[in-house]
Parts: structure tokens; sequence; C-alpha cells
């Protein structure tokens, strides 16, 4: 059993507030995101350079607790739109530019959030079988 901390207080996360804290998460995230966009969005800076700072800076706060959510498929949906959202923003794309996920990945060679949740519950698994 655990307890977050946040700025109004002290709560258990349950099934009812998981989606309030994946809310709170993705808030959280994109503030992140804001405060590196001179990085992030700056077109002097190479892609390599702003996707080690995204892997860094940015995409450990979208999966801070993960590992302790039970995700449906809505909830993972809206982590994923998150980071599509974002990689659009570094390559300075639109969605009415109709660019596929693929070939978005494929320039911002970030780290999958789906990757980074599962190895974040396979973590999780082996300390618990320790």
């Amino acid at each position: 059993m655990y307890f977050l901390i946040t700025s109004s207080g002290l709560y258990k996360p349950n099934k009812e507030n998981q989606t309030t804290e994946i809310k709170r998460r993705v808030r959280l995230a994109f503030a992140a995101f804001y405060k590196l966009t001179y990085i992030l969005k700056n077109k002097r800076y190479p892609q390599h350079f702003k996707t080690n700072v995204y892997n860094q800076c940015v995409l450990p706060v979208l999966t801070y607790g993960c590992q302790t959510w039970t995700f449906t498929k809505a909830n993972m949906d809206k982590i994923i739109k998150t980071q599509r959202a974002m990689e659009r923003q570094m390559l300075h794309i639109r969605l009415v530019d109709k660019k596929r996920n693929e070939w978005i990945r494929e320039r911002t060679k970030v780290r999958d959030v789906r990757q980074e949740v599962k190895l974040k519950w396979r973590f999780a698994g082996h300390n618990i079988r320790q």
C-alpha cells in the first residue's frame, strides 16, 4: 500500500481515482514539456538531442507511478495520445498535415510510452518476487 503526496494533501490511489491520477500525470508531463520548450521545439538543436531531453525529463514524469495502475484501453490511449501530441510539437507538425504515427516516430526516435509502462510493470513484478 502506498500514498501519494500532492499539493492538496495525501491520498491513496484506487480504481475510482486512477483516471484522475492519469489525467494529473498528463498535465504534469505537459508542464515538464513546456518548461523545456526552448529546447524541444527549437529548430537549432539536432533531433537526437531533443530526443534525449524528452526521454530523460518528460517521459519519466508521464510514467511515474504507472506500475500501480490498472490500465484500461481508454487510459492507455490517453497516455499514448499525450506522447503523440508532444512528438508532433517537437517536429512542428499539425494534425491537419496528416502524417502517420510511424513517420513521426521515425523522425523523433523517442521511447514508446507502452514499452516504458511494460518495463516498469516487469520491474515491479521482479521486486515483488524477491
